[in-house]
């Protein structure tokens, strides 16, 4: 999977039909002029949400399953940072805006 730079004057890869990538974690995104997209070949911009990839519950269902399954069997890593109190919700949320964690946060009754 390509990857867009994250200068928009960089170099852009050659584009794999929808599948090319803009990585915005760990750092913040930074705006890419579409025009430079275009003429580098009829790329462009989007940020879809789950909701254009899974239309009802019962395909949300099934690939919940499936995801259950894959971690059951070890073929995903899942990967717990930390564990919290649901008490201290306002600190995991700090933690989470300050990118203390590298990985999922629990909070727990």
């Amino acid at each position: 999977m390509a990857e867009l730079p994250a200068s928009s004057s960089a170099p852009i890869p050659a584009p794999e039909p929808h599948r090319l990538v803009r990585k915005v974690d760990p750092h913040p995104f930074v705006p890419s002029d579409p025009a430079v997209l275009g003429a580098k070949g009829s790329l462009f911009l989007t940020r879809p949400g789950l909701n254009q990839y899974i239309a009802t519950r019962e395909e949300l269902v099934a690939r919940a399953d499936d995801l259950f399954a894959w971690l059951a069997a070890g073929k995903l890593k899942l990967t717990i940072d930390r564990v919290r109190p649901l008490a201290e919700a306002a600190e995991a949320h700090r933690d989470l805006e300050a990118r203390r964690t590298a990985g999922k946060l629990l909070l727990v009754p």
